[in-house]
Order: structure tokens, then sequence, then C-alpha cells
């Protein structure tokens, strides 16, 4: 896959060498940033990215895979790249997917395994996490580690 490394942005030409950088031409494709919002190319620089282990890059296609950007909705298929993410520290990933495991989005509910998630984010520093551990021991009664804290 070629790399291309002129961009134009409002009217002016930009240099970007960005062939080390696949996960980043991803996301100028999925959000329409410099070039017309394309999700297939989008979706075709993360999997490059995927093969570098980039997490951010597991990530994207847990979402396009998750949202059907371009694809078939696939909540398998997303669970899977999220978890891959967050086995190599994505800490968005993590949130995703305790969300994800807690509201039943496409998959039985299964709370102890959102929670989980929801600690390695928050344990990570996610402060959302945190605040939906929070939430979840003082509206329903989860046991949340007492280390779990919003400042």
């Amino acid at each position: 896959m070629g790399y291309p490394s002129l961009w134009q942005y409002k009217g002016r030409y930009v240099y970007l060498r960005l062939d080390r950088y696949p996960n980043l031409l991803g996301l100028f494709y999925l959000d329409g940033i410099f070039v017309d919002q394309n999700y297939d190319i989008a979706h075709s620089y993360f999997s490059e990215a995927a093969k570098q282990e980039l997490p951010e890059a597991w990530l994207e296609l847990g979402a396009i895979y998750g949202k059907g950007l371009g694809v078939e909705a696939d909540r398998a298929l997303s669970i899977e790249f999220y978890e891959k993410a967050a086995e190599l520290g994505d800490v968005m990933a993590d949130f995703n997917l305790g969300v994800i495991f807690i509201n039943a989005d496409g998959v039985p509910r299964d709370v102890d395994r959102g929670i989980k998630h929801l600690i390695n984010a928050a344990e990570l520093g996610h402060d959302e996490a945190k605040l939906v551990l929070l939430k979840l021991k003082e509206e329903h009664g989860f046991n949340v580690p007492t280390y779990v804290t919003v400042q």
C-alpha cells in the first residue's frame, strides 16, 4: 500500500511523511481529515497498522465493526478487536469492553467481565471508567475496589 505524503488542507499543501504511521492515515480517512471520508481505505490502513501490533489500530477496527462503518456490523469481531487492543494496553478498549458487557450491547450481560475491564481502564487513569464504576457501586451495589475514586 502506498503512502501519500503531500496533503491539501484548507487550500494549503502539507507535507507529512506517514510511511511509518498507517494508523494515522486510517484516522484521516475515517474522519475525513485532509481527505474525503472513506471507510474502506480507513479499514485498509488500520488493518495494516494492526499487523504492527498497534493497539490504536485494533481499537479503531473494533469501532468500525461495532458501528458497521463500511462493513457489516459484527459485534463478535468488534469485541475480538477491542480485546486485542486491551491486551496491548489500550485504555479506551478496556472502557468500551466494560460498557459493552455491562449494557449487554449485542452480547449477553456479563457484569463481572464488564467490571474487570472498567477496573483495568480506571487503573490506567480513565476517569469516565472510574465514574461508571462508582455509579455501579452506588446505584446497584456492585463490588468495586475501594481504591477507585474520582479526584
